[in-house]
């Protein structure tokens, strides 16, 4: 019988934690190839465990920056008969206004709203605000759709809704109609 040295304490406890990540790192490859759909490549697998896969950014940040101004515009409308009209706001309102359409998650984006008077509650499905910036991460390149981007433009309407648009349609808008938002100035 041949004597082997006994392992310390910590290099039991060592091999249980060894054990357990890889075992917990199984669990997650599986679940990750079941949401996938299919047996993703080690690389792959490592790439979404190490890297950002957020959907935060780009059309869905954009979408809600034009919910939230033509939201903004409606409360602002009420003060007026249901028209909004940005010339006609004070300067807090307008900085205000201006403010909430600033995101990190897309700091180069820029929004354009009607000109002049809008009767808001008048206007269905008339564009009220609109993002100049394409993105194509709505809806999330995924497997099912062979992780195509489909580039678009968020907008939102008078009645509070909000859409992606082509970029083919982007491009027939009258932007005359429309103007573009000053940037804020700091407090």
């Amino acid at each position: 019988m041949q004597n082997y040295p006994k392992p310390s304490a910590f290099a039991v406890a060592g091999m249980i934690g060894l054990l357990v990540i890889v075992f917990l790192f199984g669990l997650s490859y599986r679940r990750a190839c079941s949401n996938a759909g299919y047996s993703m490549s080690g690389e792959e697998f490592l790439k979404g465990v190490l890297y950002n896969s957020s959907n935060c950014g780009g059309n869905s940040s954009a979408l809600s920056v034009c919910r939230m101004v033509v939201l903004s515009a409606r409360v602002e409308a009420e003060n007026n008969h249901g028209v909004f009209d940005y010339d006609s706001l004070s300067v807090g309102p307008q900085q205000e206004f201006v403010k909430g359409t600033q995101s990190h998650w897309n700091p180069t984006a820029k929004f354009l709203i009607c000109r002049g008077p809008t009767d808001l509650h008048k206007k269905d499905r008339e564009i009220f605000v609109l993002c100049d910036t394409p993105y194509g991460n709505v809806p999330q390149p995924t497997f099912w759709n062979l992780h195509r981007q489909n580039s678009a433009h968020a907008v939102g309407y008078a009645d509070g809704t909000t859409a992606l648009i082509s970029p083919e349609q982007f491009a027939a808008l009258d932007k005359s109609q429309y103007f573009e938002l000053p940037a804020a100035t700091p407090r």
